[in-house]
């Protein structure tokens, strides 16, 4: 299979591709090892995960044990692997004189005509979508493309079937997704309503398999995205007046159970311009003009319309930053504690605090929880009216219940404009030492605060803050490597508590080079308070963990 850049970006999103293309090039893969079908690998991110790649000649998956993938979706670290297997594979082409394709191109350009048909005619029982491709143009060739035919090969690969496992629900998309590359490959000679047809008539048959499909890895989505492409061509094709393309696309989206035309209206403004975005609009304010007045508490079929045609229309308003508008569209709708929170954010980007006081009023009346807290928009609208007392006390309740660097830093602007600073300063201290209300929060608290110290370089406070409350691998890391350079002594013990943390974290040899690797990042800085420091602390983990056999495993092969 060609490991193509427009591949990766599907398997796994443009974001992910972009990181993981940084993770190749920073060269963070690692014991790559690869068999005919599959090919494993370790990418050393915020720390070591392993990855699985699984290629055929039609098909590449992956999944990692990072927790973007679960041991389900291709991710940044499957992207990097993908693209190291890609290298050793060109590697090895120019070695051998060029890739198995070119080989086989060279030897067919050699062959007669009778010798090829031949060969592909042999071919096409073991290709089923080679064979429908090339009758699909033969047809085409002949002007003899029929609805019927295209519909009988899409019904073929769409039928509903209880699929759960990601492999088979992979396998069924990329089916379908031939199937329509297939056609598309004709488009050309189709007629445009007989495109239309064609185009509908898989939205459906698609929306109609995911009630039984398990497609929680988002495999549809470059289905979906092929048959927008079809609908869209025979669209243009048609030349329809905006009106009654837009008309005909708004009762789409609004019927779409599946977010087939979750980019209404941009992805057909793009296609057809400011005059069918305009007509779209206009047909979306008649057909919420038709609707009866919203009633909040009964949430049936009209509710669902209203809310979707609500919805484009604030869509609009945003991007006008027409903040009037929008309160007029939400208000309506507005029940709940998180509406009312909504309204008063938007009365806050209207620079109306006022506003804004009455809607958190009414959220924070109907929050019946016992545990519920003032909202966060409290902050905003003190700062707004230059109430910088008002804004520490609001501010402070976000920190305890949110602790962040980000919220202590705004904390302390906040103290600095009231002329509070030092009695704030040390109100966080009091209060990010103590056990946190929530046990799970302890560790949140103590971890603000070493960034805090870290800050000040206050590199003792730092150490206090972080051993002995910490067990986040990831934020073990982060400590040991600010003490590393300007206190090493205290470096140490936190890279105690971090390989301790990812041996407990470990149960077989690939999760425990984890441990391996830091225990590696640690050699220097132990070496460089006491060079016997190191060994004694490798020998401290061997009789401590004699029973480990994979540990044991790992450390003699890095050490």
């Amino acid at each position: 299979m060609e490991i193509s850049e427009s591949l990766l970006i599907k398997l796994a999103g443009l974001g992910a591709y972009e990181r993981g293309l940084g993770y190749f090039e920073e060269g963070r893969v690692c014991s790559l090892e690869s068999s005919q079908r599959k090919t494993t690998a370790v990418v050393n991110g915020s720390q070591p995960y392993r990855v699985e790649l699984r290629h055929t000649q039609r098909q590449l998956d992956g999944a990692c044990d990072c927790p973007a993938s679960d041991g389900i979706d291709f991710c940044k670290h499957c992207v990097a692997v993908a693209l190291a297997v890609r290298e050793n594979l060109e590697d090895g082409a120019r070695e051998g004189g060029g890739s198995d394709r070119q080989k086989i191109a060279t030897y067919l350009a050699a062959q007669d005509r009778e010798s090829l048909v031949k060969l592909l005619m042999e071919a096409l029982p073991k290709a089923s979508t080679l064979e429908q491709r090339l009758l699909l143009e033969a047809e085409a060739a002949q002007g003899a493309v029929s609805l019927r035919q295209l519909k009988k090969w899409i019904a073929q690969v769409t039928r509903p079937r209880q699929l759960w496992d990601y492999r088979e629900v992979a396998a069924y998309f990329a089916r379908i997704g031939a199937v329509l590359e297939n056609i598309h490959s004709i488009s050309e000679h189709i007629p445009a309503k007989t495109m239309l047809a064609t185009a509908l008539y898989g939205i459906s048959r698609v929306d109609n398999a995911l009630l039984s499909v398990d497609d929680s890895s988002g495999y549809r989505y470059a289905v979906q995205e092929s048959l927008l492409r079809m609908h869209i061509l025979a669209l243009q094709r048609l030349g329809e007046p905006h009106e009654a393309s837009a008309a005909h696309i708004l009762e789409l989206a609004i019927q779409d159970p599946w977010d087939q035309f979750a980019g209404v209206p941009g992805t057909y403004a793009q296609a057809f311009g400011q005059g069918w975005l305009d007509a779209f609009y206009v047909q979306v304010e008649s057909a919420l003009s038709t609707l009866p007045p919203p009633d909040p508490r009964v949430d049936d079929e009209d509710q669902r319309v209203y809310r979707r045609l609500v919805y484009y229309l604030q869509e609009r308003a945003e991007a006008a930053e027409d903040w009037d508008t929008l309160i007029d569209l939400e208000e309506p709708l507005a029940t709940a504690p998180h509406h009312f929170e909504r309204l008063a954010a938007l009365c806050l980007r209207k620079r109306d605090p006022d506003a804004a006081e009455q809607w958190l009023i009414k959220a924070d009346a109907l929050n019946s929880r016992k545990d519920a807290h003032p909202s966060d928009f409290w902050v905003n609208v003190h700062i707004l009216r230059e109430d910088w007392q008002g804004a520490v006390e609001a501010q402070r309740g976000v920190l305890e219940r949110e602790p962040s660097l980000e919220e202590y830093e705004l904390l302390m602007d906040c103290a600095a404009r009231a002329g509070c600073s030092d009695d704030v300063r040390a109100d966080v201290e009091d209060l990010l030492s103590s056990t946190a209300k929530r046990p799970w929060m302890d560790e949140r608290y103590a971890f603000t605060l070493a960034q805090i110290y870290q800050q000040e370089q206050d590199w003792l406070r730092v150490h206090a803050a972080v051993h002995g409350r910490v067990d986040d691998a990831d934020r073990l890391q982060k400590a040991a490597r600010w003490l590393a350079e300007p206190a090493p002594e205290l470096a140490c013990d936190i890279f105690r508590d971090l390989v301790a943390a990812l041996i407990k974290k470990g149960s077989n040899k690939h999760r425990y080079k984890g441990a391996v690797d830091a225990l590696l990042e640690a050699r220097p800085v132990f070496k460089s308070v006491d060079p016997a420091k190191f060994n004694a602390f490798v020998a401290e983990l061997r009789a401590t963990h004699r029973m480990k056999r994979n540990l044991m495993s790992a450390l003699d092969k890095a050490l």
